[in-house]
């Protein structure tokens, strides 16, 4: 704010008389100038003066501001001071606290001290008795690894036991069919030598020789039961058995050989007989060559029950099965015959093997004779 506007007022209004002076060189013109300049200084300093007392109340309203401000951190101050003594009173008391506190930690360190030492002590014990622990547990270990190459051991005997006790009884369960298929052919002669004493007288020398044979055979099947008993009561002696078995199946098999020659020769008198008798069958019969003759004179009766089968139904599986059930063979046994047979007579196999989708059946091309040569041995 300007202090004294009257002496501003007349500098300015002589620097402008001055400077009119010096520039038009006229005492009138320059006093005109001066005399102008006095109103427009005047109002310069009221606008100037006004600028001061706005400048001036802002800078007095700050000022109140920063006071208030002041007095509220006087008594922030004065609170903080109280606060400060009352925890510098609580410090005090943790301070007189913790001394408290320390003389007891000082009493559990000693006394910890005292537990570590016996820890100490207990851990010593506790390592040697892990060391010797450590030693037996080494020792059962070895112990263990041998009973493990034992255990290995006895395993790898037990499946060779194993294997052979299943050779041993497939050898058996073989031995066992073909037993039971040449029972089946025992019987079977039995039924052709009560036909043959009818007709044929010269045959008897024959069959009394048979009949001993199949005593023979009789008494080695009782062999082979009591050889499979004993089989079974000790598996130890399974080896020896089994040399048994193969010296009985040896023996069985030529006399199965001397059997099978006499079978042929009975079947060849048979034909011969048979041959006889379709001279005076009718027209028809005459017709079937002698190759079929002999095939199904060959033929037992569950191998022609099994072919009567086939040639009547659509699928035959579950007869042949009941066919086999009753005379203690396999389904597969009987076809095989069937077809060895066919194979041996008229050169070719006439059953052909099933499948899931097509049951078995008869090739077509046989299927005429095979009917006529049936029909023919049912009429004998």
């Amino acid at each position: 704010m300007v202090k004294n506007p009257l002496l501003l007022v007349s500098v300015a209004c002589g620097v402008s008389f001055a400077l009119s002076l010096l520039v038009n060189r006229d005492i009138k013109s320059a006093a005109i100038a001066g005399i102008i300049t006095i109103p427009a200084t005047f109002v310069g300093v009221f606008v100037v003066n006004g600028k001061q007392r706005i400048e001036q109340k802002q800078i007095l309203t700050n000022l109140e501001h920063q006071i208030y401000q002041l007095e509220e951190w006087e008594a922030q101050l004065n609170h903080s001071f109280e606060a400060i003594a009352a925890e510098e009173q609580r410090t005090k008391n943790n301070i007189n606290f913790l001394k408290i506190e320390l003389k007891q930690l000082y009493a559990q360190i000693t006394e910890q001290r005292s537990y570590k030492q016996q820890l100490n002590e207990d851990v010593i014990t506790l390592e040697e008795h892990k060391n010797q622990l450590e030693a037996d547990l080494n020792s059962l270990q070895s112990q263990v690894q041998k009973y493990e190459q034992r255990k290995k051991e006895l395993t790898e005997f037990m499946q060779f036991m194993k294997a052979e006790k299943q050779d041993a009884e497939a050898n058996f369960n073989l031995m066992q069919g073909q037993l039971q298929q040449l029972q089946v052919e025992i019987n079977e002669h039995r039924n052709q030598k009560v036909e043959l004493e009818d007709n044929l007288g010269g045959l008897n020398n024959i069959n009394i020789e048979l009949k001993e044979q199949l005593d023979n055979i009789q008494a080695q099947v009782q062999e082979v039961e009591k050889q499979k008993l004993e089989q079974k009561w000790s598996l130890n002696a399974i080896a020896q058995e089994k040399q048994l078995l193969e010296i009985d199946l040896e023996l069985l098999h030529t006399q199965l050989l001397e059997q099978q020659n006499h079978k042929k020769q009975i079947e060849n008198d048979l034909i011969i007989l048979q041959q006889q008798k379709l001279e005076t069958k009718p027209k028809q019969s005459e017709k079937i060559s002698d190759e079929w003759v002999n095939f199904v004179m060959r033929l037992n009766k569950p191998e022609i029950q099994v072919l009567k089968a086939i040639i009547e139904q659509s699928d035959p599986s579950a007869a042949i099965k009941k066919i086999a059930e009753e005379n203690i063979t396999m389904p597969e046994l009987l076809i095989d015959a069937i077809n060895e047979c066919a194979l041996d007579t008229i050169g070719d196999l006439i059953i052909e093997p099933g499948s899931e989708l097509v049951p078995m059946g008869i090739l077509e091309e046989y299927l005429e004779n095979l009917n006529k040569v049936i029909n023919i041995n049912e009429i004998d």
